[in-house]
C-alpha cells in the first residue's frame, strides 16, 4: 500500500510525499524485501530524486534499482500494461547522466532502456523507454534524433492506447518541428500533446513541457505566449 501510494503521489507531481512513502517502504520491509520490492522501490526514489533536481542521488538509486534486477520480475500491479523496471531504472539513469554532464553516457543509457523493453510482454515499458529516449535527444538538441525517437514513442504507445506515452510523444514532436521550422505546426502538436497529459492527471513533467512550449514560441517570435507558458510552468513547479 506504501509503495502504491508513493506511485501514485509521483504521477501527480508530489515528490517530496513520493519520496517519503517510499523510504517508508523500504523501512517496513526490511531484511524481507524481494528483489523486486528493491528494484521497484529503487526505481521510483530515482524518478522522484531526478524530478526534484538531485541528480547524483537519483543515478545512485537507479544503478542500485538495476544491482538486484533479475531480469524476470514484474511488479502485479503494473504487469498488464507490460512495465519494465529495469528499463525505466536505465531510463532515470540516462536523465540524470544527461544532468551531470555524461552527455554521450546519457544517450547510450537511454538506448539500453529501450533495448531491453525490446519485447511483445514489456508494451508499456517499451512506450516509456521510447519516450524518455526522445527527451534525452531533446535535451542533448538532437533535433532529428528527437523527432524520429517521438514518433516511434507514439506508434509504440498507440498500438495499446497508452495516452501519457501517446502525450509525451507528441509533446517531443511538436518541440523537433517547431526547432526545424515548423513553428505552427510544432506548436499545436505541442498543445494537443499538453492536452493529452492533462487529461490523464499526471502532472509530474508538466514545467518541462510548458518548458518546450515556450521555447518553441519564442523560435515563432510569439513571445507573449512563451512568456505565459513559463509562468504557468512556474506555477506549477511552486
Amino acid at each position: 500500500t506504501l509503495f502504491r501510494l508513493g506511485n501514485l503521489y509521483e504521477v501527480r507531481g508530489e515528490f517530496e510525499r513520493s519520496e517519503a512513502l517510499i523510504n517508508r517502504t523500504l523501512e517496513v520491509s526490511g531484511s524481507n524485501a524481494s528483489s523486486g520490492l528493491l528494484t521497484d522501490s529503487h526505481e521510483l526514489l530515482a524518478c522522484s530524486l531526478f524530478h526534484q533536481g538531485v541528480f547524483d542521488h537519483a543515478l545512485e538509486h537507479a544503478e542500485r534499482g538495476l544491482a538486484v534486477y533479475d531480469r524476470q520480475y514484474v511488479n502485479p500491479v503494473t504487469a498488464a500494461y507490460g512495465d519494465d523496471p529495469g528499463s525505466a531504472c536505465h531510463t532515470w539513469a540516462a536523465l540524470s547522466l544527461w544532468f551531470l554532464g555524461h552527455a554521450d553516457l546519457a544517450r547510450q543509457r537511454a538506448r539500453e532502456a529501450v533495448a531491453l523493453a525490446e519485447d511483445p510482454r514489456r508494451r508499456h515499458g517499451y512506450a516509456t523507454a521510447l519516450a524518455h529516449a526522445a527527451m534525452v535527444e531533446q535535451c542533448r538538441l538532437d533535433v532529428a534524433a528527437t523527432r524520429t525517437t517521438a514518433e516511434a514513442a507514439i506508434e509504440a504507445a498507440t498500438e495499446s492506447g497508452y495516452v501519457y506515452r501517446i502525450a509525451m510523444g507528441t509533446i517531443l514532436n511538436g518541440w523537433a518541428l517547431a526547432a526545424e521550422g515548423s513553428y505552427e505546426q510544432g506548436i499545436a502538436e505541442l498543445e494537443r500533446g499538453l492536452e493529452l497529459s492533462r487529461k490523464t492527471g499526471a502532472r509530474m513533467d508538466d514545467p518541462y513541457f510548458l518548458a518546450l512550449l515556450a521555447d518553441a514560441c519564442v523560435r515563432a517570435g510569439q513571445f507573449d505566449r512563451a512568456s505565459a507558458a513559463v509562468e504557468t510552468g512556474l506555477a506549477h513547479m511552486a
